[in-house]
């Protein structure tokens, strides 16, 4: 199995991988999940959910491509996601210049290369939305702006915008609301940037204020607390992220001591069902400061409570392993199972719940899990990154040559 591995590893570029593979001496293979080798969906929403699991399959970035095909904007901005997340090979050069070509259209909106998570420095959503749809659809009809919209056509919102009726959407809110909630999948699906721009599209263009939660975690999950927008009126959001900023900052030790050390006997005065009830996105964040310092704030059942109440929230999910892994509960197994069948590889994921015990019950089953990842999804990056984790003994170099790939391939030139 390693030199198979290895093999498919040294396809996508990997060559430091192949150089420090271990033999994990797994355990039997966990089952297979059908869900990585189903056919591609023909509807939008379809693959998305598909790529939710298996990340940037060829085959589903040729759908995603497709289903965009008419909308530069959207495509350009997903373009750029599938370029920070999809470990392209020889065999992949067709696709790779779509890619870049369609990026290069939206490049005064996008981060740095390799990372996701729209940009706003230079030039607003809501402005670039005018610049690049333009008069394009001056000329349709209200039947055929309605029908975009269902699409969650941003050209569709900005001509609408542009005829007066903005306010009306905005009162009106079924649209807004929609297209929030498929930025959320956009999101999940790990399109991050495009998911980031429809939600301060959202926000900024109609002041669409539950959008701006969304468009916190969405950049918080990209690493881009430099980008979040002021918040102001929401304590749980505004704690929420100050939490996970100083997290991302190395500032997580000084607001341990400041704001979770002298609140902790408060916390376990009171019941978990109560703790857990009180600005849960707060709470969940300082969990994770907890578990990096061992020493978490409150009962470790409360980061389970404040899970099973969000269940499609990926951070969450993800606190929630990290936390089990840590008090080496027995079913952590099976708690890492549960994330990839419904959020696919992350790459926090794998380093959390790993902690470097090689040849542990739990390593040789998060081996075995990353083989399955790796082996049946070989352009998924974030499964690399699980193998990477669990069968080198210093994952350093080959960590640093996977980002350096993603980056290669996000170079848009001059």
């Amino acid at each position: 199995m390693t030199d198979r591995l290895a093999a498919l590893a040294q396809s996508r570029g990997l060559g430091e991988l192949c150089t420090r593979l271990q033999d994990p001496r797994t355990v039997e293979p966990p089952a297979d999940d059908p869900a990585l080798t189903e056919k591609p969906a023909q509807q939008l929403e379809e693959l998305l959910l598909q790529m939710i699991r298996r990340g940037g399959s060829p085959a589903l970035v040729r759908g995603i491509r497709s289903a965009f095909e008419s909308r530069p904007l959207e495509l350009g901005l997903a373009s750029w996601d599938l370029l920070c997340m999809t470990l392209l090979g020889a065999d992949d050069g067709a696709d790779e210049g779509a890619l870049r070509a369609a990026a290069a259209r939206v490049r005064p909106v996008l981060p740095a290369p390799g990372t996701q998570g729209v940009s706003v420095q230079r030039l607003s959503t809501q402005l670039f939305a005018a610049e690049v749809t333009a008069l394009s659809l001056a000329g349709a009809s209200d039947d055929q702006l309605a029908e975009l919209l269902r699409g969650h056509s941003i050209g569709a919102y900005e001509e609408l915008r542009r005829r007066g009726r903005g306010e009306a959407l905005r009162e009106q809110g079924t649209s807004l609301e929609r297209t929030r909630q498929f930025a959320q999948l956009l999101h999940l699906a790990r399109l991050e940037t495009l998911a980031s721009y429809y939600l301060h599209y959202l926000w900024s263009a109609f002041g669409w204020t539950p959008a701006l939660r969304d468009l916190c975690d969405v950049l918080l999950d990209c690493g881009a607390h430099d980008r979040l927008p002021a918040i102001t009126g929401d304590g749980d959001l505004t704690g929420y992220v100050a939490a996970r900023s100083a997290m991302q900052t190395g500032r997580s030790k000084p607001y341990l001591d400041e704001h979770l050390s002298p609140s902790q006997g408060n916390w376990l005065r009171m019941r978990n069902q109560q703790v857990a009830a009180t600005a849960p996105w707060t709470r969940m964040a300082e969990g994770e400061i907890g578990i990096a310092h061992s020493e978490l704030p409150y009962m470790y059942e409360v980061v389970d409570l404040i899970a099973d109440a969000h269940p499609a929230w990926r951070y969450g999910a993800r606190v929630r392993v990290a936390m089990h892994a840590w008090v080496k509960n027995p079913g952590t197994d099976a708690r890492v199972e549960d994330f990839l069948s419904q959020f696919g590889s992350d790459p926090e994921l794998w380093r959390t719940a790993f902690d470097g015990d090689f040849g542990s019950a739990l390593h040789r089953h998060l081996s075995a899990c990353a083989i399955r990842e790796a082996t049946a999804l070989p352009h998924a990056a974030w499964a690399w990154v699980g193998v990477i984790r669990t069968h080198c003994i210093d994952p350093a170099a080959p960590l640093d040559e996977l980002s350096a790939h993603l980056r290669r391939q996000c170079d848009l030139g001059a």
